[in-house]
């Protein structure tokens, strides 16, 4: 077995994802430091960087260390989880919903920060579109479960990630 197929059995990958959005955060910051020695363009260079290393991260666990089912798995039924929950009371459809909210949120956060968009709309659509590539590769493939719940949790997680960033600019910006 692989190291890398042995980190992914033994280590949650949305626990991972999460604790790495904090890891992001902390290195997105060098976007907006003061600092005579580094350029504007070379911060904004390291954001998208960010970035694009937090998408191959995502699809690499969501796509690419899964293993193959013999058919394609999907639940179209919109809201499915919540009514289940609501049904069964189990704690694990909820977990799995807020993980997914997790796992967007820096999706939300870098793109702002990497001025690839500037408005919370944009990240919303991006998160969506990002979510429905995912969410068809899985059903292409035949490695998870195609969902309507999945890319509205996404979705929502890219947009909470956006507001996060505004937010925390607002205050930045209220330090100086």
């Amino acid at each position: 077995m692989t190291p890398i197929r042995l980190l992914y059995m033994y280590f949650p990958e949305k626990l991972f994802m999460w604790l790495l959005f904090f890891i992001l955060v902390a290195m997105a910051d060098i976007r907006y430091v003061k600092n005579k020695y580094v350029e504007q363009k070379n911060k904004k260079i390291i954001c998208q960087g960010l970035l694009i290393f937090y998408l191959l991260l995502i699809l690499f666990f969501t796509i690419f260390c899964r293993i193959p089912t013999t058919d394609p798995r999907y639940k179209v039924t919109f809201l499915w989880s919540v009514k289940e929950y609501l049904k069964t009371q189990n704690t694990k459809i909820i977990m799995e919903l807020i993980c997914n909210v997790l796992m967007f949120l820096p999706i939300g956060f870098l793109l702002l920060g990497s001025e690839i968009f500037s408005k919370v709309v944009s990240v919303v659509g991006c998160s969506f579109l990002f979510s429905a590539f995912i969410e068809c590769m899985q059903l292409f493939f035949h490695k998870g479960v195609f969902e309507f719940d999945d890319m509205l949790t996404n979705t929502i997680g890219g947009l909470i990630g956006g507001i996060i960033f505004i937010k925390w600019m607002r205050m930045r910006m209220k330090q100086r």
